[in-house]
């Protein structure tokens, strides 16, 4: 069993493999309504309607390095396992959105994972891709968008710099901890 923080990284992966510019994170935690959601949206190459139907077979992927597309297939079963749901909207040339919903207190949930550390390992990819990372607790809110960080930079210093994606990870943490507060 894999943490939320893999999954979400399998997401983050395909809008890339999908040639996203934009990729928009959603992770929610809420006490409330007893659900983890956490929702990967892009820009990118998107899906058609019989490559959603064959979406969760195991050996249906667009990679063209591998014949095996085993994320969404293992995505979708950990869902069912938590008694969630796992919703996929996508068009041609326009994105892709996926949204998985996990019961919180079900004893299959993964673990979360480290969220920071993974959001951060994507930056690398950040002069290129404009991410926005939306971290919400019950009614807490953080919101972290590059592009933010790169009219901050400017043009004197890379996004993707060795300093600047630790800082990243280091501001990620600090305000994820505050919200879980």
């Amino acid at each position: 069993m894999e943490s939320l923080a893999m999954q979400l990284a399998e997401l983050i992966q395909n809008s890339i493999e999908a040639r996203a510019s934009e990729i928009e994170i959603f992770f929610n935690v809420n006490d409330y309504s007893n659900t983890i959601t956490m929702k990967v949206s892009d820009n990118g190459l998107g899906m058609n309607d019989d490559f959603i139907k064959e979406v969760y077979n195991p050996f249906k992927t667009s990679r063209k390095s591998r014949n095996i597309g085993l994320g969404l297939a293992f995505l979708k079963q950990e869902v069912d396992q938590c008694d969630g749901k796992l919703i996929i909207d996508s068009k041609v040339n326009k994105g892709c959105s996926i949204e998985a919903i996990f019961k919180k207190d079900h004893l299959d949930l993964p673990q979360i994972g480290d969220l920071d550390t993974t959001i951060m390992c994507f930056m690398t990819e950040a002069d290129r891709i404009n991410f926005s990372f939306i971290y919400q607790v019950n009614d807490k809110i953080f919101i972290f968008d590059t592009r933010e960080i790169k009219k901050i930079l400017g043009s004197e210093i890379n996004i993707n710099s060795n300093q600047v994606i630790v800082w990243i990870k280091d501001y990620l943490k600090h305000n994820m901890e505050g919200i879980e507060k």
